[in-house]
């Protein structure tokens, strides 16, 4: 039987929805890891050869603080360099793209040469009039718009290349995504399993005025951990995130509200963890006090719920240690980023810094935790939508 969370909770829960508390998105629109995920797609005319190169240099910090059995945090340092070329063939409503590169990190540890990794980037992307589909390299999970709880940023650092296929469509009144992840190939003389993640994301526009806009977001993702012939054989994991979503933004107030309402469930063959079956409730409200600056504040209520690919923070167990759970999650917690453009002149690069921080009160046990991050980009050369 499920704990019950405490009334006062409850409490939380009503006051939150009786304000609608809610962001425009729950990872927050970036420039640092993300491109352009709602963009329009729009067939060209004629035919065209171009052949661009964007260079880019990232150095990341973040330090995670949470002090929990289930997640006790982490930390993230180094940098990360990329190029990118692209060619364009585009006849009428037959646009195709190749973008070629490569993007290698440098994580900043006692041996750093050992974990060195490179990243070839080789991308097919085909616009047509209302969609769009991606082969090889794809948009990173953190541009298809979930909820914090089933998705993480530290994947963008630890794992900033993804492979599969993407596509998404855009019309006037709803947009879809459909993707899938390779994460991971199984090995099987070290035993390593595959990983492979895919999953759906549609919005529905219900209003769509100059001072108001109201979606109906909804989507589902799959998990699957596996492989056959491994030296050590170990468990399969099948795991499944869906939930639904109200966003409203009252555009000249720069007030943007969100309400979500998850489940997870695990239905691998054999058990991985204590909890098969979990639910959350995630409350959010941000504001845009400045053009460089945005504060958000946060409500989470988690009944044994778990996200292979979401932030630790917000699970009842750890996945890499089942025995180090807690089935009843509630978070109170705030985020401020200021957002710097450093350079006018776009012709001599785009450089941005970024910092965050994100105080966080869990209750009822009264623990006070933390994360904080500080993210310099800079970008050279042609305006190429793929980011790594």
């Amino acid at each position: 039987m499920k704990p019950i969370a405490l009334t006062y909770h409850y409490k939380f829960l009503t006051l939150g929805f009786l304000f609608l508390l809610n962001t425009a998105n729950a990872q927050w629109k970036n420039e640092i890891f993300n491109a352009d995920p709602e963009q329009e797609f729009k067939s060209s005319k004629g035919l065209q050869f171009k052949k661009p190169l964007q260079l880019g240099l990232l150095q990341y910090t973040k330090d995670n603080e949470y002090f929990q059995p289930n997640s006790p945090g982490e930390t993230f340092f180094g940098q990360r360099i990329w190029a990118i070329g692209e060619l364009e063939s585009a006849r009428e409503n037959q646009p195709l793209t190749i973008r070629l590169g490569l993007s290698i990190q440098f994580p900043f540890q006692q041996q750093v040469y050992q974990k060195l990794a490179a990243y070839p980037i080789v991308q097919l992307e085909y616009h047509g009039k209302k969609s769009m589909i991606q082969a090889g390299n794809i948009d990173a999970h953190v541009q298809h718009n979930l909820p914090d709880p089933v998705i993480s940023y530290d994947y963008a650092l630890s794992n900033p290349v993804e492979y599969g296929l993407n596509w998404r469509s855009k019309h006037k009144y709803w947009d879809w995504n459909s993707w899938l992840n390779w994460r991971q190939l199984a090995v099987t003389t070290t035993s390593q399993q595959e990983i492979i993640s895919f999953g759906n994301r549609g919005n529905w526009q219900i209003v769509n005025q100059k001072n108001l806009q109201l979606n109906l977001p909804v989507y589902a993702m799959m998990y699957h951990k596996g492989g056959e012939d491994l030296a050590i054989p170990k468990n399969i994991q099948n795991k499944l995130s869906t939930g639904a979503g109200f966003q409203l933004s009252l555009i000249p107030q720069k007030w943007f509200l969100e309400i979500w309402k998850g489940f997870s469930n695990d239905f691998s063959p054999q058990r991985n963890q204590p909890f098969r079956n979990g639910d959350y409730w995630l409350f959010s409200a941000t504001k845009q006090l400045s053009y460089n600056h945005r504060i958000q504040f946060n409500y989470f209520q988690g009944t044994e719920f778990h996200s292979p690919l979401g932030n630790p923070l917000f699970g009842s167990v750890n996945l890499n240690n089942p025995y180090k759970s807690m089935p009843l999650n509630n978070l109170l917690f705030a985020r401020y980023s200021y957002n710097k453009k450093l350079n006018s002149n776009q012709s001599k690069g785009n450089a941005i810094l970024e910092f965050r921080f994100e105080p966080i009160f869990k209750i009822p046990e009264n623990e006070f935790l933390f994360n904080i991050g500080l993210y310099l980009k800079y970008t050279l050369g042609g305006k190429i939508a793929y980011q790594p």
